[in-house]
């Protein structure tokens, strides 16, 4: 079911730098409602969150599970539908950009959701990233899953962490 507008379309929406203006956008309006020392911290917690999420997926189970992309699995070869070529690193379990899309959204929501109702709109945004690995050829359903599983826990940890750290300061 690939057609070649559909192929670009999630090219472009798979490509990181394509999210760029976004990612400002969503720090000038965290800056702007909370100012500049909470809204620092709101950054810095996401940032932490994705960075978790990142080194997680990438630095400990994808070497750790060795397990191969659709694209690089020999049984499925000639079988999967790649995106211009391009293939991805080796292993696939877990998606990097499912965990660090989720640990996006889960933690500008826990952080913001009060004053900016829209944030769950990131929710969807980061299906939608997760579901381009899956269209571009790359990743399995389960290593969506289980990278969005782990960007929802590193945000909630760090939410968790940075609240908690917050409320200690106030006493």
């Amino acid at each position: 079911m690939h057609t070649s507008a559909s192929d670009q379309f999630f090219w472009v929406i798979t490509n990181s730098k394509t999210w760029i203006p976004l990612y400002l956008l969503l720090a000038f309006l965290v800056i702007r409602q909370y100012g500049w020392k909470n809204g620092l911290i709101i950054l810095a917690g996401t940032g932490a969150a994705v960075g978790l999420a990142d080194y997680i997926a990438s630095g400990i189970l994808k070497p750790w599970l060795e397990r191969p992309r659709p694209s690089h699995a020999e049984e499925l070869k000639g079988l999967v539908h790649l995106v211009n070529g391009y293939r991805g690193g080796k292993y696939g379990l877990v998606s990097s950009h499912a965990s660090t899309t989720m640990a996006v959204a889960t933690s500008l929501y826990l952080y913001t959701h009060k004053h900016f109702k829209w944030v769950t709109l990131l929710f969807p945004w980061a299906i939608l990233i997760a579901y381009s690995r899956i269209a571009i050829g790359v990743h399995y359903p389960g290593d969506i899953l289980g990278g969005m599983l782990i960007g929802i826990l590193c945000s909630w940890s760090i939410f968790v962490l940075t609240s908690t750290i917050k409320d200690h300061f106030r006493k």
